[in-house]
């Protein structure tokens, strides 16, 4: 925001002083913005600061029409400071705003243009990883130096990047400043904002802001304020003017760091903004703003592509004046046969050893060390971008014969607070090229520090401190990308700089890195969804802190659907088309399916149909006795894949009749408590461990249907015949799955055995309830079962192979990053399993974040497993029960009341309020006061973790976390809901995801074992003696 100080007429003021006496005082403004510019997506924040008395009514207003406080729109008033926020601002809301005040004695109106700009994506050819800061503190807009009227406010502006909101302490000539002087302070991640309290001719000096992290980041900031007095100053001169104009042409070799410098000579406070062919170019590590506070700007370009040649205009504005500056910078493409070489050794120009940061008390002498190979190379020294020679006063330079060359700076001063830059020319990059080296100078008042932080000081100005200088910012990317990882660092490592992924060496053949002087870089050369993961560098082994890492997420097309696809005869003019999932939706949601048909045996396939939400479609309009083939594609956002094996031939002449492999599933045995041998259940699937990731878009009212068959397991028999035992891969209290491949059929049919002990006969009838509820229930989203075997003491369950674990794990790997989006995806397959459940009149009873699993480890589809706890309701007769987990269970279920499918949907809006933030709603310190808390629905979203998530999200959990069952969204109105829907546009969702909080929550879970939960429970049944219930017993999950 640009920050200008209005000039009052010294005739205003002596009117003020006599409406002072007067009882009222004149309506202004004393503080306001004449232009806003703010990003897409980002929030746009007015703030003016006005004067009058009687106190003045405030209004905001666009074009004419009054602005009211709204979900986007805030409105405040704090005695003189008036602001208005508008949240995640778009194109649309560009434009001018005008802030009104009156009161008895009139009415003032101010106009502030706000600009949104467009987030320009990179369109090189290499993808960069650009985040904005390159240290973990970085000033880009620095307070200025100018010279405000007595009665005028003193305004102290700055913007910078931090990783946290720094704590910030105002000094005036070495003494801090007392809070009263202070009329208005803002201070956050991105800015500093200071109005101190009117000026008088006293207050001319130097102005000092010391910014402080919680992690110990420093930086220094200082300006020199001129107070003046017309009466005694006479006219003064506030016309800027450029001292130092940009070169007309600037030409560097690709890969060679350039500045872009001016000089401004300014009394007024000033804003500087940089374009490029006309476009603004926004601050980050490939374009940094430089601004030392001074009057000297600039643009510094670290790593230059060939792309990046163009104009760029410097634009200064003040409050009255726009003042502009352009330059020519001309990229040469780099020759790759041999490093940069000084001219006359013919030997690589480098850095040995760096400048390490200093921080000192004002008076110190401060010493800055680097050492360059050749070691007859002198260095050039930039203080604050003043270049630093053998007659500025105040330093000494030294260059020794071992390539060490030092800068000292005597009794030290606020004013060289700042960058210090030693720079090594190189003929080998171009006349403007040159290889530089950073390290910032912190001068502190003595006020700031006692004496145990005099020695603190004094032991980190020496120490060389090994650190990064920024974070990496995780990055999602397209197969196929060229993708450039880049670190920066300061002092020495001890050995040579590997990147590693997942923790091993990379050793792929198509990435490369590059160790240059403070910084690696790693380059993945056409980059495959395999190089997906974390990647980390790390600087000294024995120091864990020392480590940098980031998550790369390789995205593409997704996977053709497995197997070819079958169909069957409908009609003499229709038939239904089935396929399978896609084994990889590609790391995106599968948003389709293409079908294509063949027709006659004629060349050429033709697009018929595309379906958004369906494993199955009915083709009509046929030609009778015409012979048709078909194969599928899926889509995601990427693209779409290649086309399944065609289908075998179909006739239609042949009415009735199935083609491929599938069979109708009419006429299927089911299953009987009393049966003995194999109970067939349904057909198993191909093989792949999951069915089809979610199809994105809004929901259909058709459930999607189930994949057509190609294994028959036939009723009757031996488990051990039918099925080849490979490995345990879970084992409970009440049973053990296996995996097991099915020996009928297609060999190699991967699915899973969860062998129960059934000792009483209270036990078989536990099971056959359950497996009778997942035989009556048949979706994609729900654990499939293919058959039972019973045993004298066992019953065998043969379910689907599940492999891609649980969900909540799954989304806080290293090399997954979570998105409200990603949410969206999850919970809205959720509804679908649950919407089928409940049209079929069950409930689960157990939704919780482990029997939510995900198909596979790559694919975004979930399955919900375990229905020992599942109910078939009858409305004839109210069902109630006292079993579940504490912090998932509704509130009729603790106060013993009957029971109804949106029993679940309380489920889903605790499992969806987890999801988004990592904590529990209403988890107490122990049972009795988390079932209380349940009761009274007692929740809210004040934790900093819902700062990010939309309100959306929000209104979604609220409208699922209802006491009253009847006042809850159903699993049908959820799916309609906005926020599943996506109804409010791409732009929802795009915000990261902490996981750090779930991550405590998973292990929080770890140790909570169901049984525990049911003796909660059962205690829970023990605080009503009236009551007298049996709780079933339940078996912890195998799965």
């Amino acid at each position: 925001m640009a920050s200008r100080a209005v000039n009052q007429p010294s005739a205003l003021v002596g009117a003020k002083g006599n409406s002072e006496q007067s009882g009222t005082v004149p309506l202004k403004f004393i503080y306001v913005p004449q232009k806003l510019e703010v990003y897409e997506y980002e929030t746009a924040i007015f703030q003016c600061i006005i004067e009058g008395y009687p106190t003045p009514v405030m209004s905001w207003q666009r074009n004419g029409t009054p602005l009211a406080p709204s979900r986007t729109v805030t409105i405040q008033s704090k005695g003189s400071l008036c602001t208005m926020k508008i949240q995640n601002v778009q194109a649309k809301d560009a434009g001018q705003y005008q802030l009104v005040i009156k009161n008895e004695s009139g009415r003032v109106e101010r106009t502030i243009e706000l600009l949104v700009l467009e987030k320009i994506r990179t369109i090189n050819r290499v993808k960069r990883n650009s985040q904005g800061a390159i240290s973990s503190m970085r000033i880009y807009r620095h307070v200025n130096d100018y010279s405000p009227l007595v009665g005028e406010y003193i305004i102290l502006n700055a913007e910078y990047y931090a990783p946290s909101i720094p704590t910030v302490r105002c000094f005036h000539n070495g003494r801090e400043l007392e809070d009263g002087r202070i009329f208005h302070r803002s201070v956050s991640q991105r800015n500093l904002s200071l109005v101190l309290e009117k000026a008088k001719a006293s207050d001319s000096g130097t102005y000092t802001c010391v910014l402080e992290t919680i992690d110990g980041c420093m930086k220094v900031m200082s300006a020199e304020i001129d107070v003046q007095d017309p009466k005694w100053s006479g006219q003064i001169d506030k016309q800027a003017r450029i001292v130092n104009e940009l070169p007309k042409v600037i030409t560097i070799t690709e890969g060679s760091e350039v500045e872009l410098s001016l000089e401004l000579q300014c009394s007024e406070l000033v804003k500087c903004s940089w374009k490029k062919n006309g476009r603004p170019v926004k601050d980050s590590t490939d374009f940094a703003y430089i601004d030392h506070g001074n009057g000297k700007f600039g643009l510094r370009l670290r790593d230059p592509f060939l792309d990046d040649a163009g104009l760029y205009e410097c634009v200064l504005e003040t409050a009255k004046q726009q003042l502009t500056s352009s330059c020519y910078l001309d990229v040469l493409e780099l020759d790759q046969q041999q490093p940069p070489m000084d001219c006359d050794h013919r030997l690589p120009v480098r850095f040995v050893r760096f400048p390490l940061a200093q921080i000192a008390l004002e008076g110190d002498n401060v010493e800055f060390y680097a050492c360059v190979h050749p070691p007859d190379i002198r260095l050039r020294w930039f203080v604050r971008g003043m270049e630093i020679t053998s007659g500025t006063k105040g330093f000494s330079m030294e260059s020794r014969d071992d390539g060490g060359n030092i800068l000292r700076i005597f009794n030290s001063a606020y004013r060289q607070s700042g960058e210090v830059k030693c720079c090594i020319p190189s003929t080998a990059t171009g006349p403007h090229g040159q290889l530089c080296a950073y390290a910032d100078l912190c001068v502190l008042p003595k006020a700031y520090v006692g004496a145990l932080e005099r020695k603190e000081i004094e032991r980190y100005s020496v120490a060389q401190k090994l650190r990064f200088l920024h974070c990496l910012q995780d990055e999602v990317v397209l197969q196929g990308d060229d993708v450039i990882i880049e670190a920066c660092y300061q002092g020495q490592p001890p050995s040579e700089l590997r990147w590693k992924r997942s923790g091993r060496t990379i050793s792929d053949s198509n990435v490369t890195t590059n160790n240059l002087p403070g910084r690696t870089r790693l380059l993945l050369t056409n980059i495959e969804p395999a190089q997906g993961g974390r990647y980390s560098i790390q600087l000294d082994k024995a120091c864990p802190e020392t480590e940098l890492s980031m998550c790369l997420r390789v995205e593409s097309p997704p996977e053709p659907p497995a197997g070819k696809p079958t169909a069957a005869i409908v009609s003499q003019t229709a038939l239904t088309v089935s396929w399978n999932p896609a084994p990889y939706d590609g790391g995106s949601a599968i948003t389709g399916f293409v079908i294509e048909m063949e027709q006659n045996g004629e060349e050429g396939w033709i697009c018929v149909k595309r379906v958004p939400n369906s494993f199955s479609c009915l083709i009509d309009s046929l030609q009778q006795d015409g012979r048709y083939r078909f194969r599928i594609r899926a889509e995601n956002v990427h693209g779409t894949s290649h086309p399944t094996p065609a289908s075998d031939l179909v006739t239609l002449s042949e009415d009735k009749r199935t083609n491929g492999t599938s069979e109708l599933r009419t006429n299927r045995p089911t299953a009987s408590p009393t049966s003995s041998g194999a109970s067939f259940c349904s057909d198993a699937g191909n093989g792949e461990p999951g069915y089809g990731g979610d199809q994105g878009g809004v929901e259909n009212d058709q459930h999607p249907q189930s994949p057509v068959a190609t294994v028959k397991i036939s009723a009757g028999g031996h488990f051990d015949e039918q099925f080849e035992v490979v490995k345990e891969v879970g084992k409970g209290r009440f049973g053990v799955v296996y995996k097991v491949i099915a020996r009928q059929g297609e060999t190699g049919t991967v699915l899973a055995a969860k062998k129960v002990k059934c000792i009483r006969i209270k036990d078989k009838e536990r099971v056959w309830q359950e497996t009778a509820i997942m035989e009556s229930l048949e979706h994609p989203k729900l654990l499939r079962l293919f058959a039972t075997f019973e045993l004298p003491k066992e019953i065998i369950m043969v379910v689907e192979y599940i492999s891609g674990g649980e969900l909540f794990e799954r989304v806080v790997a290293d090399d997954f990053t979570l998105t409200e989006k990603d949410c969206v995806i999850f919970v809205r397959q959720i509804c679908q399993g649950v919407e089928h459940m409940h049209s079929r009149q069950i409930v689960h009873l157990d939704l919780k974040p482990e029997n939510i699993m995900c198909a596979t480890k790559t694919s975004h589809e979930i399955k919900i497993i375990d229905f020992g706890l599942a109910q078939r309701l009858c409305a004839s007769s109210p069902t109630r029960v006292l079993f579940g987990t504490p912090e998932f269970i509704a509130p009729e279920i603790i106060n013993y009341e009957p029971i109804s499918v949106q029993s679940d949907m309380w489920s889903i809006g605790v499992i969806c309020y987890v999801l988004l933030s990592g904590l529990s709603p209403f988890m107490g310190d122990n049972d009795v006061d988390t079932f209380s808390n349940i009761t009274r629905a007692e929740y809210d979203f004040d934790d900093e973790a819902f700062d990010l998530v939309s309100d959306g999200a929000k209104e979604f959990i609220a409208g699922l976390l209802r006491g009253r069952q009847e006042e809850r969204l159903s699993a049908q109105q959820c799916l309609q809901s906005e926020w599943l829907s996506l109804k409010s546009g791409d732009n929802v969702g795009v915000n990261q995801i902490r996981t750090d909080k779930l991550k405590k929550f998973i292990i929080r879970r770890k140790w909570q074992k169901t049984g525990n939960a049911i003796r909660a429970l059962g205690r829970m049944a023990n605080l009503s003696a009236s009551r007298r219930v049996s709780v079933v017993p339940r078996e912890t999950n195998p799965e």
